[in-house]
């Protein structure tokens, strides 16, 4: 009932332990050219913890991704962006209109000068008889012509990391806009290790008119590889994140970048589109992935270092109505495609259920765990 993946990707823990550098506190510097008002800003907002509400900054929500020694931190936020952006553009057509009056003005004067002083040339060639005296006609070169572009950005991204108040890591991005309407949410990534930080965010327009701040306090928690091979009396898992589709990215991430509308592990080619929030709502005959981490089970030195069976079930309060075929997991990294459908393939009616999984490490017998996550089914 439920197809088991074969991830060839670099989702699996052990491809990340590639990464061994974990690069922490190593980012785009922009201490030399952060403007004077978003560095008042930033400023502002370590010592005074507050915000200033434009563009309705919101922290949405915060996912983590196990690497080697640090964790990498998917941050993402609202912004009520696109209501500002009529007037900027408004802003940018008003001087492109300016500019191109100048040009006009400039091209028509030099044309009437150049035919003026051609007249004159004329009038003096009328006396001279030989071809080889005669003076040559003056031509004006016409400049290129300034032409209106749009911007595929409308705003920048600050953003400084605070740990222990003082700075930690300082970044800026532009803010992506495909002018497709509505927006939803945004996210950046960031490699940190466990621990409490402070982030102070500055959404900034790029003609510096506005800008919005956020304080977002987060706290990483520990999963590093360490942390996820570290012997447990029970199998624990991370927070569970359901995704809609996960991409694979042409090239690996090699800056701090903003996206929109989904959130990228770059350094391992990933773009993941979750279900934000928890809102774990389906549709019968859905198949969203479900990603987690698990913790504690026992790692041996052999071709599959861990050896892990998962039994799923859907439940209907306490009742199981839905028993998939048992997966073995090779790697503390759960990454499965759920169907939502009944036992036989038949639609789910509306209401709400459990997702149940029971694990058991065959590697260390009589270590186990479960988790269990509520969803609702919806037409």
């Amino acid at each position: 009932m439920m197809k088991k993946i074969i991830i060839s990707v670099s989702l699996l823990v052990l491809v990340l332990v590639v990464y061994a550098q974990d690069k922490v506190g190593n980012g785009n510097e922009i201490k030399s050219n952060v403007p004077e008002k978003v560095r008042l800003s930033l400023e502002g907002l370590q010592k005074t913890k507050t915000s200033n509400g434009v563009y309705a900054l919101k922290h949405l929500d915060t996912y983590f991704y196990v690497l080697q020694k640090s964790v990498f931190v998917n941050i993402l936020f609202t912004a009520d962006l696109d209501a500002k952006i009529g007037e900027l553009e408004k802003g940018l057509k008003k001087e492109f209109d300016e500019v191109k009056l100048k040009y006009d003005t400039y091209v028509a004067e030099m044309e009437k000068k150049t035919e003026k002083q051609n007249k004159k040339i004329e009038a003096k060639n009328r006396k001279i008889k030989k071809a080889d005296k005669k003076i040559p006609i003056k031509v004006f070169e016409r400049p290129e012509a300034p032409v209106y572009k749009k911007r595929s950005s409308f705003y920048n991204l600050y953003l400084r990391v605070i740990k222990g108040g003082k700075i930690y890591q300082e970044f800026k991005s532009e803010v992506p806009y495909d002018g497709s309407g509505d927006l939803n949410y945004f996210s950046f990534g960031l490699i940190l290790e466990p621990g409490k930080y402070d982030l102070l965010i500055v959404v900034n327009a790029f003609d510096g008119s506005e800008d919005g701040t956020l304080l977002a306090e987060i706290e990483v928690p520990k999963m590093t590889l360490g942390d996820i091979i570290a012997p447990s009396k029970i199998i624990e898992t991370s927070r569970p994140v359901f995704y809609k589709k996960v991409n694979t990215l042409i090239e690996a991430e090699k800056h701090f970048t903003v996206v929109k509308n989904s959130y990228q592990i770059g350094i391992s080619k990933q773009k993941f589109f979750p279900y934000v929030k928890n809102e774990y709502k389906f549709k019968s005959g859905d198949s969203p992935i479900l990603a987690f981490f698990l913790k504690g089970a026992k790692m041996v030195r052999r071709k599959s270092p861990w050896d892990i069976t998962g039994n799923i079930f859907i439940l209907k309060g306490k009742k199981k109505i839905v028993s998939f075929k048992p997966i073995k997991l090779v790697n503390p990294f759960f990454f499965q495609p759920i169907k939502i459908t009944g036992k036989k393939g038949e639609a789910l009616k509306d209401g709400s259920y459990t997702l149940d999984i029971k694990f058991i490490d065959n590697n260390l017998k009589g270590l186990k765990g479960e988790i269990s996550i509520p969803f609702e089914v919806i037409k």
